[in-house]
């Protein structure tokens, strides 16, 4: 495994799988697939709205739902950072170009054209995966991930 040129790892061996990660105080996500595939999860964002300007589409900014801002800013944050990272640019484009505003569910799937988002919330979290194709997202906590790694 090395890094890409864009910073996002990946195997040299092509028959290997594609992956990545993301992680934050309240949690670790991990997406693997023969194609590409990029990831994100956010522990909620709060107060954030200083930053609706500088990542939010106009759109998604005039849809906001008031009573749950935090929620709704961190779930569009997530499928954001989740398909520049499948697309291996991660933050260095600009995001209020992704307009996501049609994503107001807390969890769904939806087809953007050269990918799909799956996304859903974990208490106190929001997770995104973009693919090629609608992704099972699966919950494992450390146990699992000991006995698939090592004993298996």
């Amino acid at each position: 495994m090395r890094p890409a040129d864009s910073g996002k790892p990946y195997f040299t061996d092509k028959a290997m799988p594609r992956f990545n990660w993301s992680h934050c105080h309240g949690g670790i996500l991990c997406a693997v697939d023969m194609q590409e595939v990029g990831c994100d999860i956010q522990d909620d964002i709060l107060d954030a709205q200083v930053l609706y300007s500088r990542c939010l589409h106009e759109r998604e900014r005039s849809n906001l739902p008031q009573e749950e801002a935090d929620a709704a800013f961190t779930r569009l944050w997530a499928l954001k950072e989740s398909y520049l990272k499948y697309l291996g640019v991660g933050l260095r484009r600009d995001m209020r170009e992704l307009d996501y505003s049609g994503c107001v569910q807390p969890c769904g799937s939806r087809d953007i054209g050269d990918a799909v988002l799956t996304w859903g919330r974990y208490p106190r979290l929001y997770y995104s995966v973009c693919a090629q194709a609608p992704t099972d997202i699966c919950e494992i906590n450390s146990e699992m991930l000991y006995q698939t790694l090592c004993c298996e």
